[in-house]
């Protein structure tokens, strides 16, 4: 299984990425299982592109929505 959230100290992260990855509250814990199993479903549906992890932690809203509205 890939992860989603990883660290990598080289990356400048979204500030929403970021508090996922270091779960900073109840509800980012819960967020970061929710997109986890997204991205789980949208690799089965071979609907990623190379680039996808790397700008998932850079442009956290337009990233999240091509894996939401891929995987619906």
């Amino acid at each position: 299984m890939r992860k989603l959230f990883y660290s990598n100290n080289k990356t400048d992260y979204h500030l929403a990425y970021k508090n996922i990855l270091e779960e900073k509250s109840p509800l980012a814990v819960i967020a970061k299982e929710y997109y986890q199993t997204l991205y789980e479903r949208y690799i089965e549906l071979l609907c990623e592109e190379p680039n996808f992890l790397d700008g998932v932690q850079k442009q956290w809203y337009p990233r999240i929505w091509e894996k939401v509205l891929g995987v619906r």
